[in-house]
């Protein structure tokens, strides 16, 4: 009866260890397994989105190619300043973590606090291969190898939402044969693009 007791016990454990938020370390890899891994990006969003954080959260991903997408917007609940969510390579090596996909690779709709780092970006469409939107703000894209054939970095403001205090900094953006542009920001009416730090970041291929 204890060990019926216990076994219970710790599924409920497991099925509410997000309950009160996300926060430390986890990993995406497609052969991991354990309640701190996903073997996907979309898993791993959904996750925050259903959860929240309750302090920093890193996901390391594991070297490989993945074919997935990055989505987060303003339904991510708790981050700020000290409660960030970064993406990474878990070998710090941009080469080694391929995400791919035929539209956005990465889009922050409303989301905030969010870093992406050392990771390369494939998109073949006419998509922005990242789109930071929908009044995105403190967000940071880093040491990364993005390739295109639309938009490398899509930002945008629109429906009384500033998108601001963004940073672009580090990275290498390649078109793939594209006559659209390396980071392309657009403001609206009643909204606009501002604050935004944009640094050693090399464009080549591409008309920006």
């Amino acid at each position: 009866m204890k060990t019926v007791i216990l076994y219970f016990a710790f599924l409920f454990l497991s099925c509410n260890s997000f309950a009160s938020g996300m926060k430390g370390i986890y990993t995406i890899d497609t052969a991991g397994s354990g309640a701190k891994n996903f073997t996907s990006f979309a898993d791993a969003c959904q996750q925050l989105r259903d959860s929240g954080v309750a302090g920093a959260v890193v996901f390391n991903v594991a070297d490989g190619c993945y074919t997935d997408y990055l989505e987060l917007d303003s339904t991510v609940k708790g981050t700020s300043a000290t409660k960030t969510i970064t993406f990474q390579s878990q070998s710090l090596d941009s080469n080694k973590v391929v995400l791919s996909g035929p539209y956005n690779i990465i889009y922050l709709g409303g989301a905030s606090h969010v870093t992406i780092r050392l990771m390369t970006l494939n998109c073949a469409n006419i998509w922005g291969a990242v789109d930071i939107d929908d009044g995105a703000s403190y967000n940071t894209i880093e040491r990364c190898i993005i390739r295109f054939s639309g938009v490398g970095i899509d930002l945008r403001s629109y429906s009384n939402k500033n998108t601001k205090f963004n940073t672009i900094r580090n990275n290498r953006i390649s078109g793939l044969g594209t006559t659209g542009g390396g980071i392309e920001i657009v403001s609206s009416i009643n909204s606009y693009v501002s604050d935004l730090t944009i640094s050693n970041n090399v464009i080549d291929s591409c008309n920006n």
